[in-house]
């Protein structure tokens, strides 16, 4: 184009092209060698705005056109950019100039120009730095930073002063591209900002650096306004506030944070950057909005796309998303509509979430991270499915189903909970709900052709399912890697088998609740397919769905995940020991409870136990208490396949066998349960039958009255029984074995507290007693025998023995014995006088007659006669005379007695009594009397 030109600026040419020989001496030099890192360093000049133009027509600050163009110089390069339309005095031109630069430098100079080409009078240079028209900046070759003529660092905004200026706003990216993580934003803007004006100012939430937003991961950009109220109480202060929650923005930055986008951020170009392989999302919340209830995007009193367009700067809306929370969508024809959102508006991209009739008239944490979500996963281009509308899939673990979305994914590698994340008002793992989209492509799953053994992927993340569409019975929870019982048989069919395997009983028309068999159900890697939409990338359309899940919806959910994942296999076992017990002892049970479940955890899992009536509790392990009979022990959560075990001690009473009269059997029954459904209730009872035996360690001593006795002595036995336990002992019974009657004579014996002693027919003394013996008691029997006159052994012996109607565990102490020496006593013979009478015979010999011989035999030391003992009278010539029997006197008497003169003729005789048992032998003397 021809222009007229003042004179200064052929002189800026003049010193441009002097300057320009200067720069390219400074960038020519050499140096040092070593080995090259080469990046490509690209700069884009995004805007250039007129700000002044000298056409020699006097006016300051007027305005010409131009037909720009910019050079830029690299180290050893230079480079120019195509021209703008002629005639411009703004422009948004994006071009891209480009050289390789050393990584090892500490900086790399980088001069940027502005110029207008004349056809006529030779290009010219526009000033857009302030000092001179060159805009110099120095450039970190690593991380991208960069400063120089530019009021702040790292923005790349730049105004000049002179008659031919403009304003210039450029960035400088790295790489091959100029959108490295390929989130449709470009990496300089994402570095700086966007929507910038002629005055170098970014419009609210423009300046993306001040967001921390990350060219090396893909960047979500979302504005979110959020609506107060209602009042329904009039009192002036709105009931509710619809501003996102801290936790749950922090939920969804976790979750985009931990995405599974693939591993292109190790390699970014932006050394020292953020790495991780997720997403960024970032949500600004905006605008508090007064109530208008019954809005979703294109209906209601004001349209949710009108609110949008009065809230929300136009300039921003090529790389934010905008969310609108609001309170309810327009009612339905049954009443209040419940539905947790919406997507899209007319923008495709757009969030709509609406949580008024939900929990607390907001939604928890995780129904409004859930729910964003979820929504904002339909604009990214995802459907119920992934890539199907078909809701509720088992190869489809995410939070766009509706399985997911107000509760999240399973996961037991999550660290401990900390927010009761599924509602039951307890923090616990069960709370181990993953905020996520599907991570996994499962196999796809053929309704008509399920094949059991190989389960939904190779992997081991868990999902959820139902497999009887009924309401009333929980949800299964599996693993992907598991075999599946499809057709819920109890059997894993080798061959292909026929289920509706995404029929989850939740109602409404884009739930699961009625059968839709002959379904092929896809997996889908949600993170590998999400459709970014920054202004780079080509318009993708988002995933409408025309009703969302409600909050019934939501609360059945809720109710299912509960189940799901409360659902175990706690079986209780009970041992004792010992068996049989000893009354009077402590019996101590063993309780084991084993978890048997695959997959879940048994939650506060209970222990109680119901001792038997008869006992009490003495002891447990630690986390039992007894009260009432029943020991409760509290067990806290027991992982898949972990047992546990507690002890019991109960006292059974030292009195219980002998109180029931005999031994019995006492029973105690164990129950286990925990905060969910059990697979198999008939294995959580158990009990254990434990005999009751009287066991006590009964003994008995034995005492007599005398160490010895002579006949005719009396000697009186004491026995004692007594009992250390452990049991009370029934029906206490002494046998007494009695000295031989020949040798010792019973005469008689008596019990203690009120017992009684008899002669058995066996010639024993038996002595029992009425009630029982308690550890520490005694009884006594005291026994009465006479040494007997005829006896003959040299001592008594009485043995006395004890039994009950129990075990004796040291029979050694049961029976004792005392031994009573027999004395002999000394005796003395008093022998009379007799006469004789000679006669002659009819043989004609004389015969000698003795009338009578008596002798008294009597005891010394006491002097009483001797019974029955034999006296022999002898001549004092040796010749025995008589024998004779002592009466009851003690006398003996011959009578009658014939003898031979020289008998009489010893003059005396005497008699004589032999040793026996009891006595000691005498004799005496007296004389013979001759009578004529």
């Amino acid at each position: 184009m021809l222009k007229r030109r003042s004179s200064t600026r052929g002189m800026r040419r003049v010193l441009a092209l002097s300057l320009l020989t200067a720069l390219a001496a400074a960038l020519a030099v050499v140096a040092p060698a070593h080995a090259v890192v080469l990046v490509k360093a690209t700069v884009t000049i995004h805007n250039i705005w007129e700000v002044n133009c000298d056409d020699n027509d006097g006016v300051l600050g007027d305005s010409c056109g131009n037909d720009y163009y910019a050079k830029v110089f690299f180290p050893g390069s230079e480079q120019v950019s195509p021209r703008a339309p002629d005639d411009r005095t703004d422009v948004e031109p994006n071009w891209q100039l480009s050289a390789n630069i050393d990584r090892d430098l500490a900086t790399v100079p980088i001069r940027i120009q502005l110029w207008d080409h004349d056809s006529t009078s030779g290009d010219d240079l526009i000033d857009i730095a302030p000092g001179d028209s060159n805009l110099d900046i120095n450039l970190n070759p690593r991380n991208g930073d960069f400063s120089g003529d530019v009021p702040r660092p790292n923005i790349g905004y730049a105004t000049g002063s002179g008659d031919d200026s403009a304003a210039i706003f450029f960035t400088v990216t790295f790489g091959e591209t100029t959108d490295f993580d390929r989130d449709g934003l470009h990496d300089g803007l994402e570095r700086s900002g966007v929507a910038i004006d002629k005055a170098g100012n970014f419009p609210q939430f423009g300046d993306l650096r001040a967001l921390g937003s990350n060219p090396c991961r893909p960047t979500i950009l979302v504005e979110v306004d959020f609506m107060n109220g209602p009042d329904a109480n009039g009192d002036g202060n709105p009931d509710y506030n619809h501003r996102p929650s801290d936790a749950a923005v922090a939920e969804l930055t976790t979750m985009f944070d931990n995405g599974e986008l693939g591993a292109d951020a190790p390699r970014c170009p932006y050394l020292g950057g953020d790495t991780r392989t997720g997403a960024q999302l970032i949500m600004v919340r905006d605008d508090l909005l007064p109530l208008t209830d019954g809005v979703d995007w294109d209906s209601g009193p004001m349209t949710g796309e009108a609110i949008r367009n009065a809230n929300f700067d136009a300039k921003l809306r090529p790389y934010f998303h905008y969310s609108l929370w609001n309170h309810n969508q327009p009612n339905t024809a049954t009443g209040v509509n419940t539905s947790s959102g919406f997507c899209c508006s007319n923008s495709g991209k757009d969030v709509l979430v609406s949580l008024g009739s939900w929990t607390g008239g907001v939604g928890t944490t995780r129904e409004q991270s859930g729910t964003f979500a979820h929504e904002l996963g339909h604009a990214l281009g995802l459907g119920h499915g992934g890539d199907q509308g078909i809701n509720c899939k088992p190869n489809y673990r995410s939070v766009m189903s509706y399985v997911y979305q107000t509760t999240g994914l399973p996961d037991d590698f999550l660290p401990a909970p900390t927010v009761d994340l599924n509602g039951d008002g307890l923090v616990d793992n069960r709370d181990k709900l993953r905020l996520d989209y599907s991570r996994n492509q499962d196999f796809t799953l053929n309704e008509n052709d399920l094949h059991e053994s190989i389960g939904v992927a190779g992997h081991g993340e868990e999902f959820f399912w139902d497999g009887d569409n009924n309401s009333a019975t929980p949800w299964k929870r599996a693993r992907g890697g598991t075999p599946i019982d499809w057709n819920d048989n109890g059997t894993i069919e080798q061959t292909g088998i026929s289920a509706d395997i995404n029929a989850m009983s939740i109602s409404g028309d884009q739930g699961c609740p009625n059968a839709s068999p002959g379904q092929a159900l896809t997996g889908h890697h949600d993170w590998a397919n999400l459709k970014f939409k920054g202004p780079l990338l080509p318009p993708s359309a988002g995933v409408p769905s025309d009703h969302e899940t409600t909050k019934e919806n939501a609360d059945y959910v809720t109710k299912q995940v509960r189940a799901a994942m409360s659902v175990a296999d706690l079986s209780v076992g009970v041992t004792d020991s010992p068996d049989p017990v000893g009354a009077g002892t402590q019996l101590t049970y063993m309780l084991s409870v084993t978890n048997h479940a695959p997959i879940n955890s048994a939650h506060k899992t209970v222990l109680t136990q119901t001792l038997p009536s008869q006992v009490t509790f003495a002891s447990a392990s630690a986390g039992c208490s007894s009260a009432g009979g029943t020991v409760t022990c509290q067990l806290g959560e027991l992982a898949p396949g972990q047992s546990v075990s507690r002890t019991v001690t109960v006292n059974v009473p030292a009195s219980l066998v002998s109180d029931n009269g005999g031994p019995l059997d006492i029973t105690s029954s164990a129950k286990v349960g925990h905060d969910g459904p059990d697979l198999v209730p008939a294995n959580d009872t158990a009990s254990a039958s434990t005999r009751v035996i009287a066991i006590a360690d009964l003994s008995v001593t034995k005492t007599a009255d005398r160490p010895s006795g002579t006949a005719g002595d009396a000697v009186k036995y004491t026995i004692t029984v007594g009992s250390t336990g452990p049991s009370v002992a029934g029906e206490v019974a002494v046998t007494d074995d009695l000295p031989d009657p020949a040798e010792g004579a019973f005469t008689g014996a008596t019990a203690s507290d009120g017992g009684t002693c008899a002669l058995t027919p066996s010639g024993d003394l038996g002595c029992t007693w009425p009630g029982a013996l308690a550890p520490g008691e005694t009884r006594t029997a005291t026994v009465t025998t006479v040494v007997t006159d005829t006896g003959v052994a040299p001592s008594l012996t009485d043995r006395a023995s004890v039994t009950f109607d129990g075990t004796d565990p040291v029979a050694e102490n049961n029976a004792a014995a005392v031994t009573t020496a027999v004395i002999k006593a000394p005796t003395a013979i008093a022998a009379r006088p007799a006469t004789a009478t000679v006669r002659i015979g009819p043989d004609l010999g004389v015969h000698v007659y003795i009338g009578e011989l008596s002798a008294t035999l009597t005891r010394t030391d006491t002097g009483k006669p001797v019974v029955g003992r034999d006296l022999t009278f002898t001549a004092n010539n040796g010749q025995r005379l008589c024998v004779s029997k002592t009466d009851a006197n003690g006398v003996a008497v011959c009578r009658g007695v014939i003898t031979s003169l020289p008998a009489l003729l010893s003059l005396g005789y005497k008699v004589t009594s032999t040793e026996d048992g009891r006595y000691l032998a005498s004799s005496g003397k007296a004389g013979l009397i001759r009578i004529n």
